[in-house]
């Protein structure tokens, strides 16, 4: 019995040294000599230097935790920063060490700021981290789990050198829950988006459903939604997104995704639209094609619309986006009046001088009332838009009841509102286009023509008419100004 008293004394006492020792060793611990070592490490398995400004922290009592102040990472074999941070905090559980299990019960992070960049040749900044990052062959992942991550006032700037355009996610913040090989986790993400040529910040809130290094996929994203409302002088224009899935592996493959959209004119404009894609796969270099369908809803005062419009869409990664087979059809109507319009065309958007184009060549417009015809309006339209300058610019030319028109309509993309037109009609039988039969007017009576209307949305112009016949009375030579 005395020996085994003192079996268990003398374990108590080695107990007891080993405590002591361990919180002696806590007290004393110099994370900061370790500090080198990271940076090794860093430059052999990527090639970039690390820059550990801020001290390490680490503590050895529950929670096992391990914080860092500012650090900066720069770019490959170049002095220039890369992404930095403020702050990381990772809290370890301890238990599953000793079964070479790791899990991180959280991870937070402050302050990420990132800068990609996409050189003339279409490299980006990125592209030797995702060779060594991503998964390849059979092989399983090391095994661990992180119960939830946490980024706070993050910011990504993306920038392409080839056609001087960039723009920012900032304001990020967001929470991975969690995150580990072949488990479902969630992605809520929230921030502003801004763009280089406008001073206009666009909100944004995104959540998704992720599953890392799925079967087929190096990270498949299920189900992504977001949301976002823009407010201008003209109204405000609400998004939603859905996208089916979104899988990263060599490829992109994205699933069927449609963005609705509510916007509420400031003019009591309204208009609800829906645009949906059938999915397509971003391959580098290669351009894929997708069918897309557009289809809304308006109303202004007694006034409703309602149109549908589909194409091809061809896109790539290194390729222009181009719309083609574009055709559709649209109708506005109020009281007894209505308007139905088909059309078709093509469209395209140019990265390196960034603008859009689209063309409407069959345009066909025909405004009844009651079945008379008081309008045919034929012609085509082509609408140029110049993101870097501000700048869209539509011209239409074609004929009114058989005599030629052509207009020119000028907006600042991001102030619709200001929009200056130029219109010239040849001829205009306004006694036709007028409800009712026409009222007797003695030769000679002022003709008066009420463009308040158009002064009321914010539209100024000019209005120039060859050959204007109104209640009996022709008119040569007819000019309007609507400042």
């Amino acid at each position: 019995m005395r020996a085994v008293k003192w079996i268990g004394w003398t374990l108590l006492v080695f107990i007891g040294v080993v405590l002591f020792a361990t919180f002696i060793f806590a007290l004393t611990f110099n994370a900061n000599a370790y500090k080198s070592e990271i940076v090794e490490n860093v430059r052999k398995q990527f090639g970039r230097e690390l820059e550990i400004s801020g001290d390490l922290r680490l503590s050895f009592f529950p929670p096992f935790t391990l914080e860092s102040g500012h650090a900066v990472l720069y770019e490959r074999d170049l002095h220039e920063r890369f992404a930095s941070m403020e702050n990381l905090r990772l809290r370890v559980a301890l238990m599953p060490l000793f079964s070479k299990k790791l899990q991180i019960d959280s991870v937070s992070m402050v302050g990420i700021s990132v800068e990609i960049i996409r050189d003339a040749q279409g490299r980006f900044n990125i592209d030797d981290l995702i060779v060594i990052l991503t998964p390849r062959g059979p092989s399983n992942l090391p095994v661990f789990f992180v119960d939830s991550v946490s980024v706070k006032g993050a910011q990504v700037r993306f920038r392409d050198l080839a056609t001087a355009s960039e723009f920012t996610f900032a304001d990020l913040n967001g929470s991975l829950a969690p995150v580990a090989p072949a488990i479902p986790g969630r992605l809520d993400l929230n921030g502003q988006l801004k763009l280089s040529a406008s001073t206009m910040a666009i909100p944004f809130d995104l959540q998704t459903q992720f599953t890392f290094k799925a079967p087929d996929a190096a990270v498949l994203f299920e189900t992504v939604r977001g949301k976002s409302s823009v407010e201008t002088k003209a109204g405000t224009l609400k998004s939603e997104l859905k996208v089916q899935s979104v899988a990263l592996r060599e490829s992109v493959h994205v699933g069927a995704a449609e963005i609705g959209l509510d916007f509420h004119g400031t003019h009591a404009v309204n208009a609800k639209g829906t645009i949906k894609f059938s999915g397509l796969e971003l391959q580098d270099g290669n351009a894929v094609d997708t069918q897309i369908t557009l289809s809304w809803t308006s109303h202004t005062g007694t006034w409703q619309g309602e149109g549908r419009a589909e194409g091809t869409l061809k896109t790539g990664v290194k390729q222009p986006l181009q719309l083609s087979a574009l055709q559709g059809a649209a109708k506005l109507s109020s009281d007894k009046l209505s308007a139905k319009l088909t059309f078709a065309g093509f469209g395209s958007y140019e990265t390196e001088s960034r603008s859009a184009m689209l063309t409407l060549s069959g345009m066909n417009l025909g405004i009844t009332e009651g079945g008379r015809s008081l309008a045919d309006i034929r012609g085509a339209l082509h609408s140029k838009l110049d993101i870097a300058h501000d700048q869209a610019e539509t011209r239409i030319d074609g004929t009114l009841n058989g005599g030629a028109y052509s207009a020119l309509l000028l907006s600042p993309l991001t102030a619709p509102e200001k929009t200056r037109f130029k219109v010239n009609l040849a001829t205009l039988d306004l006694d036709r286009m007028r409800r009712g039969a026409p009222s007797s007017v003695k030769p000679g009576k002022q003709i008066d023509l009420d463009l308040a209307p158009l002064r009321d949305i914010g539209l100024t112009g000019e209005l120039f008419i060859g050959q204007l016949t109104y209640g009996g009375v022709t008119s040569k030579k007819v000019r309007a100004l609507v400042d």
